[in-house]
């Protein structure tokens, strides 16, 4: 059964780091096609990779310490991500306080999952994507990035490096023993 969970494990980390990586690229080299998608589309990216962050948190053991922590943030993330979703545009500070609550309550996430028993082997690289989620949601707030191209290049940047530390997550986890590589 730990070879079933790692597997799903894995393939979450894989999947929330391939949406993030092409995220972060398309908002920092097409800007336009992301500001043309509006808020609703990019609160529903940040609504996905929560999801695969509760799935995640879901394949853990009941018992393992982060789960409960991570479902109880993936719910407010989802409050995050809606409030980004409502939003009238980039400008408008229900986005910009939905996107700098996603990106720390999320660091959070990450971080109480690296310590959940299926994953303490891991937990370096996790750990440190977590830690990176929540400061950057605290630099954001305390820079107050309202303007919208810096703005998306910011968040288009962090999401890269969000995509980039879920996808080597997940092939630590899929190269883990007993776990198939297909």
């Amino acid at each position: 059964m730990v070879q079933g969970r790692h597997l799903t494990q894995a393939n979450g980390l894989l999947l929330r780091g391939a949406i993030g990586i092409v995220f972060g690229l398309l908002a920092v080299g097409v800007p336009g096609v992301v500001i043309g998608w509006g808020t609703a589309a990019i609160g529903l990216v940040l609504i996905l990779l929560s999801t695969l962050t509760a799935v995640i948190a879901l394949s853990t053991e009941p018992s393992d310490q982060g789960r409960k922590g991570t479902l109880l943030l993936f719910l407010l993330s989802l409050v995050a991500g809606g409030a980004a979703m409502f939003s009238s545009g980039l400008r408008d500070p229900m986005f910009f306080y939905g996107l700098a609550g996603w990106l720390f309550l999320t660091g959070i996430s990450e971080f109480s999952l690296a310590f959940a028993g299926d994953l303490r082997d891991y937990q370096g690289i996790i750990a440190v994507g977590g830690i990176l989620n929540m400061f950057f949601g605290v630099i954001l707030l305390a820079m107050n990035i309202m303007a919208p191209a810096p703005l998306l290049l910011s968040l288009g940047l962090f999401v890269f490096i969000f995509g980039v530390f879920s996808m080597l997550s997940g092939i630590l986890v899929r190269m883990s023993p007993g776990v198939p590589f297909d």
